[in-house]
């Protein structure tokens, strides 16, 4: 009898091989992706937590720097910004670091970690919570043409200002009220009443076209609104406060002259011992002018802000807190106008 002889299934065996390599990069595809996940929420964990770890931080450097402002404002009656220190107080010295609204950075160390810290004065801007206040804006157009696009713009931002304010629902030329509004899907709108709060006025449409927050997201450049039952600070914007865009506006400086102010508030900032005399030298004239419009003395109202200092290397919020501070903490202790994280 003949024996036949198996042939190997070459087909097949080829095919198995197919998937089991297949399955074997899908198996190191899943492996790698899953490290990588696992690196990654490490990654988002770590840096939650120092997130969150710097709020403390944060917290720590403001209430360390509340009482060193309160110690110079002790112990130099003077409160004036860019003058020679002439304090006569024993426990103060010409080298001492001096806390005050002058806007430069102090390093500050808090369980080891190095945190930025400056200080401005409250009143930084414009004032605007009622209908009479509106009349501050009127600045942005004093010295522009009467028919050119600006001007039309802030008509229309005028009225829309006053259809928010007003008590009544009488709609303004290029106002809105509440039909407007919830078109525009912003109910519960307008206030139709004073202004609560300062940020308000980011949800009225054209308003950012002339007014928008800074680089920390703040909107710096309109002053806060006390809360109830705390009195309002009053006075002109502090020269270390405002923005630069504000100081052209109002002082009507050309480009030129602007970047020689610009120059001098920052060699100003980077050197304590630097008075403003010293940093405007020779331009006198144009220091004469912003003193013509600008506060060059504290108010008494301070925003203190706070964040991890570059040097350290860390991420970090910004806090930002508004309060005023005196020679001693009322019975009430601290009044907060805005306490907010970046």
């Amino acid at each position: 009898m003949k024996k036949t002889e198996i042939q190997p299934k070459n087909k097949e065996s080829g095919v198995a091989l197919i998937v089991v390599m297949c399955m074997l990069v899908l198996i190191a595809v899943l492996v790698a992706s899953t490290v990588s996940m696992s690196q990654s929420i490490k990654l988002a964990s770590t840096t939650t937590t120092q997130m969150n770890k710097s709020v403390y931080l944060d917290e720590s450097a403001a209430a360390k720097t509340l009482w060193l402002l309160q110690y110079d404002i002790i112990n130099n009656s003077s409160r004036n910004i860019g003058e020679e220190n002439d304090s006569e107080s024993e426990q103060f010295s010409s080298t001492d670091e001096r806390f005050m609204a002058d806007g430069r950075e102090h390093i500050i160390e808090v369980n080891g970690v190095k945190m930025s810290v400056t200080i401005h004065d409250m009143i930084s801007g414009i004032t605007i919570y009622d209908s009479d206040s509106l009349s501050n804006l009127d600045y942005l157009t004093s010295d522009i043409d009467t028919d050119s696009e600006t001007t039309q713009a802030m008509d229309e931002l005028m009225d829309k200002l006053t259809d928010y304010i007003d008590s009544d629902d009488y709609l303004s030329t290029y106002g809105m009220e509440s039909g407007e509004y919830t078109t525009e899907k912003l109910p519960n709108l307008p206030r139709n009443e004073e202004l609560y709060f300062r940020e308000e006025l980011l949800w009225i449409p054209g308003f950012t076209k002339f007014y928008g927050p800074d680089a920390n997201g703040c909107l710096s450049s309109i002053n806060l609104i006390a809360p109830a039952g705390l009195d309002s600070p009053r006075g002109n914007p502090n020269i270390m406060s405002v923005s630069l865009d504000y100081i052209q506006t109002v002082c009507d400086f050309e480009d030129a002259d602007l970047e020689t102010v610009k120059q001098a508030l920052k060699e100003f900032k980077a050197d304590p011992d630097l008075t403003f005399d010293d940093a405007f030298g020779s331009e006198s004239d144009l220091l004469s002018t912003l003193k013509q419009s600008f506060s060059f003395s504290e108010s008494g109202y301070y925003t203190i802000q706070i964040r991890p200092a570059k040097s350290s290397g860390l991420p970090g919020r910004l806090l930002s807190i508004s309060l005023p501070v005196s020679s001693s903490f009322s019975n009430d202790g601290i009044q907060y106008y805005s306490w907010q994280l970046y």
